[in-house]
Formats: C-alpha cells, sequence, structure tokens
C-alpha cells in the first residue's frame, strides 16, 4: 500500500481505539495536573464587540499542586467553528501566561473561545473553560451641518455628514463607505467618508435653486463593521438668488436728430449657478427722472426711441425688480455725453516783455467755430486756466464777449525771469468742448549778481592798513544785455573804501572790488589822498536835476530821460550818502584809521528795465586785523 497509506491507516486506528494524536510536543507527557483559566478585554457591556476591534485572549496555566510553572504553548479555538484563532497557539512564558490579540477571523454573532494547554515534561494537557465572545456591527449617528442656514438661491454651500459609532464602541476600523445627501427627499450628491482629527466625515458642495424652507438629510449605507443609518433632517432657508443688471446705450454719444435705446441685461450674480431665468421688470432712470419701465423677457429689458435733449450730458441707470427668486438690483451707471460744439481757444499776452515785478494780462477768448443753434447756448461758459508750462498760474471765469465769443482775463505780477511759456485751457460746459489756446511767450526781464568762484565764501580778511579784493559776476535773464549801475556801500564809522573796476557794466560780465583799510587817517576826511570824488558826484547829481527840471523835452523820450536822470540821482544820492566806491576816496592822515573787528559792506546793481529801476544787493564781509596778527 506504500508509506503514506499505511501511515492514514495506523491513525484511523488510532481514533477509532481513542488514543491520542501525537503530540507536537515530544516531552509533553507529564501527568500533574493544572488549571487553565482564559480572560479577554477589554471588557465591554455584554461581551459585544465591532468586528474590527482587537480583542485580547489571555490563558494562564497554574500547576494545581503548587510545581513548577508550566511550560509548554496554548492554543486558541473557536469552539462554535472548529477554528484556531490566528496567531495560535502562542507559547507560554516564564509566568505560565499566554496572550493573543485578536483583530479578525472571528465572525459576527456569538463565538465560544476555548484556551487548549498542550502539557509538557511535568503536566497533562488541559483545557480552560469556554467564554462567549459577541460581535455585532456597530450602531451610526450622522449629523448633517450645512455652512448656512439660510443660503441664496442658486448659490453653491458646503454641507459636512459627520458620523460617530454607538454601541457596541467603535473597532480599530473608522467607518467606510459613502453618504448620500437628499434636498426634499431627493440625491443631491454622494461622498466618500474620509477621516482626519479623529473625526469621519463627507463634504458636499450643493444649491438650491427655489426660495423657501427645504429639509436636509444624510443616508449612510453601512460597511462590514457599522451599521446604516439615517440623519435627522436639516432646515435652511433660502433666500432669493443674487441679481446682475448690466446697462448698454446705443448709440454711445448723444447724437442730434438719433433715437436713443437702452437695454438692460439681467443675470445671475457671480457665484449663482441656476437655470431659472428672471422675470419681473426693469425701469430706466435719468438720474433721479424715471423714463420708461418695461418688462424682463429672455433675460433682458429695452427701452427704445428715447429722446434725450442732445445739448446736455446724462447719467443713466437701470433698476431691476426682482421676482420670486431673484432680488432686486441695479445697473452700473452709463454716462451719454452731449455733443459738444467745437470751439477756438486764443491767448493774447500785454506785454511780451517785461521787467521783474511788472503787470502782464493774459485774455483768453473762447469762440464758437460755428454758429449755435437757437436752442443751443450762445455763448461759452465755464472757466478757462492758464497755466506757466505744467504749472497753473491762475484761473478766469469767461465772460460774454462780441458776438457768440468770451472772454477770460488774468493779470500776473509773478511770473520767473527768463522766457514762460502760457497756454489757457477752457474746460468745456454742457454745450461747448474743452480747448487749448495756442502758446504765448512772455518774457522777464532781470539780472543777477553773484560771488564769483575766487571770493572766497566767508568774506575778505585785511590786515589793517593793507587792501583785499572781491569778484562779482553780473548775469542777464530774459536777454537783458542793458547797462547795470554798482555801487559799493560802507558803513560811515568803518573807515574802510570800496572801489569797483567799472561802475557800468552789461551782462555778462564780472566785476572787481577792491576793499581798502587805513593804519592812519580816515577815508572821508577833506586831507584826503587823492580827488573828492563824492563831492564831484554830489555835483552831478544837481547837474543832472537841472537837466530834468529845465531842458528835458515832453513826450515819451521826455519820459524816458526823466527815468534815466532818477537812476544818476539816486546813485549819487548813494555816494554823497557815506557811500564809497562811487569814485575815488581820502583819508586823513592824522586820524586812527580803520578800526580792527568784522563790518559788512552792501554791493548794490541797479538797472531800468521796462520803465522800472530794479536794484538787487551782495553782501561782502570784511574783518579788519593788526598788523602783527
Amino acid at each position: 500500500m506504500g508509506l503514506l497509506s499505511a501511515l492514514l491507516a495506523f491513525v484511523g486506528m488510532a481514533a477509532a481505539q481513542g488514543t491520542p494524536a501525537p503530540n507536537p510536543i515530544p516531552e509533553a507527557n507529564g501527568s500533574g495536573t493544572t488549571t487553565v483559566s482564559l480572560n479577554f478585554a477589554p471588557t465591554v457591556a455584554n461581551d459585544t464587540y465591532n468586528p474590527s476591534a482587537k480583542i485580547t485572549f489571555t490563558a494562564v496555566v497554574v500547576s494545581d499542586t503548587g510545581g513548577a510553572t508550566p511550560t509548554g504553548s496554548v492554543t486558541f479555538t473557536d469552539e462554535s467553528s472548529g477554528t484556531e484563532l490566528p496567531g495560535s497557539p502562542v507559547q507560554l512564558d516564564g509566568t505560565g501566561t499566554a496572550a493573543l490579540d485578536v483583530t479578525s477571523g472571528l465572525a459576527v454573532g456569538g463565538n465560544n473561545i476555548q484556551a487548549a494547554y498542550s502539557g509538557d515534561a511535568n503536566y497533562a494537557a488541559n483545557n480552560s473553560q469556554v467564554v462567549v465572545v459577541t460581535l455585532e456591527k456597530s450602531t451610526t449617528t450622522l449629523t448633517v451641518t450645512p455652512a448656512t442656514t439660510a443660503p441664496a438661491a442658486g448659490a453653491d454651500f458646503s454641507v459636512s455628514v459627520s458620523i460617530v459609532a454607538g454601541t457596541p464602541p467603535a473597532g480599530d476600523d473608522t467607518p467606510t463607505g459613502a453618504v448620500t445627501l437628499n434636498v426634499d427627499g431627493k440625491a443631491a450628491g454622494t461622498a466618500a467618508l474620509a477621516t482626519s482629527g479623529g473625526t469621519t466625515s463627507a463634504s458636499f458642495t450643493i444649491s438650491v435653486a427655489t426660495t423657501g424652507s427645504h429639509s436636509l438629510q444624510a443616508v449612510y449605507a453601512g460597511d462590514e463593521n457599522y451599521e446604516d443609518s439615517t440623519s435627522s433632517a436639516v432646515s435652511v432657508t433660502v433666500a432669493k438668488m443674487a441679481s446682475m443688471t448690466t446697462l448698454t446705450a446705443a448709440p454711445a454719444t448723444l447724437m442730434p436728430g438719433t433715437p436713443e435705446a437702452l437695454t438692460a441685461v439681467i443675470n445671475a450674480g457671480a457665484g449663482v449657478s441656476t437655470s431659472t431665468a428672471p422675470t419681473g421688470t426693469v425701469s430706466f432712470y435719468d438720474g433721479a427722472t424715471l423714463l420708461g419701465t418695461q418688462q424682463v423677457s429672455s433675460y433682458s429689458a429695452t427701452l427704445s426711441n428715447l429722446a434725450l435733449d442732445t445739448t446736455k450730458s446724462h447719467l443713466v441707470t437701470a433698476v431691476y425688480s426682482g421676482d420670486a427668486n431673484f432680488a432686486a438690483s441695479t445697473s452700473n451707471p452709463v454716462s451719454l455725453v452731449a455733443a459738444l460744439l467745437p470751439d477756438t481757444v486764443t491767448l493774447t499776452a500785454t506785454p511780451t516783455t517785461a521787467g521783474p515785478g511788472q503787470a502782464i494780462n493774459f485774455t483768453a477768448t473762447v469762440t464758437p467755430n460755428a454758429m449755435p443753434a437757437a436752442n443751443y447756448e450762445q455763448n461759452p461758459t465755464g472757466t478757462v486756466t492758464f497755466y506757466n508750462g505744467i504749472t497753473v498760474i491762475g484761473t478766469g471765469k469767461l465772460a460774454t464777449s462780441i458776438g457768440d465769443a468770451s472772454v477770460a482775463s488774468l493779470t500776473l505780477a509773478t511770473l520767473p525771469a527768463g522766457s514762460d511759456t502760457i497756454t489757457a485751457v477752457y474746460v468745456g460746459d454742457s454745450y461747448f468742448a474743452a480747448g487749448t489756446s495756442n502758446t504765448v511767450t512772455v518774457t522777464v526781464q532781470d539780472f543777477t549778481i553773484v560771488p564769483a568762484p575766487s571770493t572766497p565764501s566767508t568774506g575778505l580778511t585785511i590786515v589793517k592798513g593793507g587792501s583785499g579784493t572781491a569778484a562779482y559776476a553780473v548775469s542777464g535773464l530774459g536777454g537783458y544785455n542793458n547797462q547795470i549801475q554798482l555801487v559799493c556801500s560802507t558803513p560811515a564809522a568803518s573807515d574802510l573804501s570800496c572801489a569797483p573796476t567799472s561802475i557800468q557794466v552789461t551782462p555778462t560780465s564780472t566785476v572787481t572790488f577792491t576793499v581798502q583799510s587805513y593804519s592812519t587817517g580816515s577815508a572821508t576826511s577833506s586831507t584826503a589822498r587823492g580827488n573828492s570824488g563824492p563831492a564831484a558826484l554830489r555835483a552831478a547829481g544837481g547837474f543832472a536835476l537841472a537837466l530834468v527840471v529845465f531842458f528835458a523835452p515832453f513826450g515819451r523820450r521826455a519820459r524816458r530821460l526823466r527815468r534815466f536822470m532818477a537812476l544818476m540821482l539816486m546813485l549819487a544820492g548813494l555816494c554823497g550818502a557815506g557811500t564809497t566806491g562811487c569814485g575815488s576816496t581820502s583819508s586823513n592822515k592824522d586820524g586812527p584809521g580803520t578800526p580792527l573787528g568784522a563790518t559788512t559792506l552792501t554791493i548794490t546793481a541797479t538797472a531800468y528795465i521796462n520803465n522800472a529801476v530794479v536794484s538787487h544787493s551782495v553782501y561782502l564781509n570784511v574783518n579788519v586785523i593788526p598788523p602783527t596778527q
């Protein structure tokens, strides 16, 4: 029969005679007795567990006679099915204990678990009592939580459905599967459960198209470890959908004799998804004036054949009334610009060449390019803004002038020296278009006197009895290149003399002033070294005055001569009032000389520019020190 057949026959005979099968542990032939106890954990009500729960079975084998600690293994068996539990058998540890963690292999329902001790060299095999462990799916509870209980009709909003286990307690596996969200009893979507941060939930994004109260309810289909369940209903009150009104006008610019058409298009607002078309009416307004009302059809309403006044601008809007599903809304404002009449702006200036501080009159004339119609404004109104380059220098209000023209004026005496570029800009009104004038160049003549680079910024330091020089540059502005008179004035008690290389120059020139101090004597003594320049100038002043009074001609040339002689008299007066530098100076050889210390000299440049005397002064600091310093 062969070796295999013989072995099978032997096993069969042994079973028939009640002889135990060969023991896998050869030394398990002891005869001592033991007590085998079986426990399981954790403890739950009714010993009922979720199918995915972790159950730990613990078998303890104890010698009945107090002998050595039993060894060997324990086999855990479900007597209900006659199958060993996964992971069995388990070797006893040093205390005679064997533990087995079970997370699968047990059937839903009752399970009769027994621990079978294998025996060892000292003890015979033995079995524990039977313990009953029941596995049942856990009940579940669903909770529906909408992001808002007052969503807008057609607008998306989120809904979260969470699930928790009831009895028996949740196992090691969380609920899986899908949740269906119903709106008013109809499925609005299905989402899979997911667990995050210990919470198991499903998320939905839905919208409800109609207004009013609606019921949200979730249904869970269950899985191998958890029962199916249905949530309680949650009510949401859906408000009207937001609407958006867009207004267009045709033509976009008012045209005389052409009727205007206004069209309003009504759509659902941003973020609103719906197939419902809006109904209701649209009212069209010109500012606060109602122009007309039209029914909404196929998302739009049009008001045609409007005879708007084309001589002025209009700001129109469309107001949608709303309906049972859509809220009211107002359109963007649309500006209808009047058909403005073209015009020409002409700028003049008097004079175009002026001196500093001299008043200049600017006149801007706004003239229609064609005679306005009888129902139009006949003369432009509003204001004109005057610019020097890009800088505003003033404004003028238009006043009616000859014919259809209007005039705005500006008088200004503060233009900067040099070449100024002036323009006039008409801002327009309800009938006439804005416009910019021609450019007018105005030259303001002037001059400057500044220290030359060679002149020390701190002034002159002169040893008593010695002299020093300071140079000044004279430059013209605005093209000025006529004569300029120079005077150096010293304080009366300074006993200094100050003389320029020239008392009359034309730009551009550099003039050097020599400042002389005296070790003895006085710069104003009649016993001076040199001639009596101031007396001569005083005589010149008297002579000039005689010319003005007795010999000046009449008329325009006479006025110019009188102004020139006035300038000469002013210079003569400066020279006669203790001012040196107009000619040579004198000193008294018996005087104490120039005092030590600091003194400020005034250098004045004077010119006759555009019928006015213009002067500019600079100051020179002089410090007189002892000869030994």
